[in-house]
């Protein structure tokens, strides 16, 4: 963690510095004789800073290259000397009380959530049901999905019963050209978002063409199967008031 982002808590470094031999030590006339196993110039050589390793330390205030750290024994205050300047540090607290980094986390998660589903919020409780206001409020978002990597995915897949699929922009318009393949028309709106109820729709599928090749060695051994199909979407004349949607004024 960067200590930036450490001021004003305390901190304790989990890993030795990346750069342990410090040349004058090593090489100062004066010292020469104390250079032996187990000396601190030998375990500075050797890879055993451990300083701040063992208590932590505050992070009082961090200026470019300048970082002034408090001892919590006594009080006093001096410049982190610059070999200890990396990443190598982390909170202190959060390092004894992970659980809570984690519940501040979820809640946080939960927070941006119910920010990003405030428009879907509005649509809902105007064109389907008013009560919905409670169940967003309340329960914006029932689960959380992590994944392989540890990340936790703050996508909207669903609000209650209600699928949502994310459709590119330029697929949600209010008109078409069809004269020739297609196009948005000129005087096109943005559909902002469509509230569907699948028993107002049929969406058919016709497959004109498929085929199974054998084995091949194009194929490495497996069979290739092919096929053209032909999709479409249907609203039943007598349900399409249960399909409503925002477009721009």
């Amino acid at each position: 963690m960067r200590l930036k982002n450490l001021v004003g808590k305390l901190a304790i470094r989990t890993a030795r510095p990346d750069v342990t031999v410090d040349l004058y030590d090593l090489m100062n006339p004066l010292k020469i004789g104390t250079f032996c196993i187990g000396s601190e110039p030998w375990r500075k050589a050797n890879g055993y800073d451990e300083q701040y390793m063992d208590t932590p330390v505050k992070i009082v205030s961090v200026k470019e290259e300048q970082v002034v750290i408090e001892n919590t024994k006594d009080g006093r205050r001096k410049l982190l000397e610059r070999k200890y300047m990396d990443d190598h540090w982390t909170d202190y607290e959060a390092l004894l009380h992970p659980e809570e980094e984690r519940e501040q986390e979820l809640k946080d998660m939960a927070k941006e959530l119910k920010a990003a589903a405030e428009p879907l919020r509005r649509f809902l409780e105007k064109y389907y049901d008013p009560m919905v206001k409670v169940t967003v409020d309340e329960e914006i978002y029932r689960t959380l999905d992590v994944g392989k990597q540890n990340q936790l995915s703050r996508a909207i897949k669903s609000l209650d019963e209600v699928q949502i699929e994310e459709v590119p922009s330029e697929l949600m318009k209010t008109l078409y050209d069809f004269t020739q393949g297609w196009k948005v028309a000129g005087s096109a709106k943005q559909i902002n978002m469509m509230l569907i109820n699948p028993l107002a729709v049929i969406t058919p599928v016709s497959y004109e063409f498929s085929k199974l090749d054998p084995p091949s060695a194009l194929s490495e051994g497996k069979y290739v199967y092919y096929e053209e199909s032909h999709e479409d979407v249907f609203v039943l004349k007598n349900k399409k008031k249960a399909i409503r949607m925002s477009a721009e004024a």
